[in-house]
């Protein structure tokens, strides 16, 4: 084996699938496609990857969109303490206790 090809990673697995959607679900995946200027292939992967690895959870916890300055000027607005104490009440009553101190110490990372 070279050099090069020790250092090429390889492509995941793929599948063959079809699918029925609609003509005005095509046209907009085609759309975000040639926006993106990628193929449609790898649009409509990404789509299943980001359903996958981030959409699928997110409804677990309601996220709720919010453009970053905006965030920012409402974390601004509060006191450090008082976001964490937040942050630790939300944490007992939505996550298992092995998981509480690590996201409370994630969350106050955000603000330091």
């Amino acid at each position: 084996m070279s050099l090069f090809e020790s250092r090429v990673v390889k492509p995941d697995k793929t599948v063959n699938r079809s699918f029925r959607i609609s003509e005005k679900a095509y046209k907009a995946l085609e759309e975000g496609a040639a926006k993106g200027k990628i193929s449609l292939n790898t649009f409509v992967n990404q789509l299943f990857l980001n359903y996958a690895e981030f959409d699928r959870y997110a409804s677990k916890v309601q996220p709720l969109d919010l453009p970053g300055p905006l965030l920012r000027l409402i974390l601004d607005a509060v006191p450090e303490e008082k976001i964490m104490t937040v942050a630790k009440a939300w944490a007992e009553r939505n996550l298992g206790e092995t998981d509480q101190a690590s996201s409370c110490r994630d969350m106050g990372s955000i603000f330091l």
